[in-house]
């Protein structure tokens, strides 16, 4: 990438009629499925960036980040990534804290980027950290589906332990994963974040949300 490209993960949103018993094309997603359904040259007009939520504190080379993602709320984690260990950049070069991801979709044929993760994952162990939550190929503690505040609980401790350290964390996908991650929150116990470090635990954001739906595409 040189600095002139935007590169978009899109999920198609369609609506399945239960009296048609098909899906109804007057209530699909207008945005999604004219994306997913332009031709290589249409020229699109785009707007933003707004607002300042999704930023890396560049500030400081040593803050962890924890990334929470479920299906294409991946996108934004994907420019972190790139920009701490693919791109050039002065931040990168800098960069000793952690990266953890978290991402949770239905199966392995649903992930995205696996490929790219697992490079920098290969090059930058000590920086980088991943891990999935397959709700139709993983169980739970109790036995049920692996959905990713059931990931992010098995690591509860340490996650928040980071946080009251000074890391960062970010959520981005649908709000149905916060209860669970503000339940966690809730049975951490509290500790004291180290000199000069204040915690970062008031600091977390909500979730953004993202359409229901039933059929998905991918582009970039």
């Amino acid at each position: 990438m040189t600095g002139t490209t935007t590169t978009l993960c899109v999920r198609r949103a369609t609506y399945w009629c239960p009296e048609l018993k098909a899906d109804d094309p007057a209530k699909k997603g207008i945005c999604s499925n004219f994306l997913c359904d332009a031709k290589p040259g249409v020229e699109l007009m785009l707007t933003g960036p707004s607002g300042k939520v999704m930023l890396i504190p560049e500030k400081d080379p040593t803050a962890d980040l924890i990334m929470v993602a479920t299906g294409t709320g991946i996108a934004p984690y994907r420019s972190f990534i790139r920009r701490l260990f693919v791109e050039k950049t002065p931040y990168g070069e800098v960069y000793k804290g952690l990266a953890w991801l978290f991402l949770g979709v239905a199966n392995t044929d649903a992930l995205l980027y696996d490929d790219e993760w697992q490079s920098v994952l290969k090059e930058y162990p000590n920086n980088f950290r991943l891990d999935y939550a397959l709700s139709r190929e993983q169980t739970n503690v109790d036995g049920g589906k692996m959905y990713i505040q059931d990931k992010v609980k098995e690591y509860a401790d340490e996650v928040f332990e980071r946080m009251d350290n000074g890391a960062h964390m970010y959520f981005c996908g649908l709000k149905g994963m916060m209860p669970g991650i503000t339940r966690c929150s809730r049975a951490s116990p509290p500790r004291r974040a180290s000199p000069g470090r204040p915690s970062s635990r008031s600091g977390r954001r909500r979730a953004s949300g993202t359409s229901r739906s039933t059929k998905c595409a991918a582009s970039s």
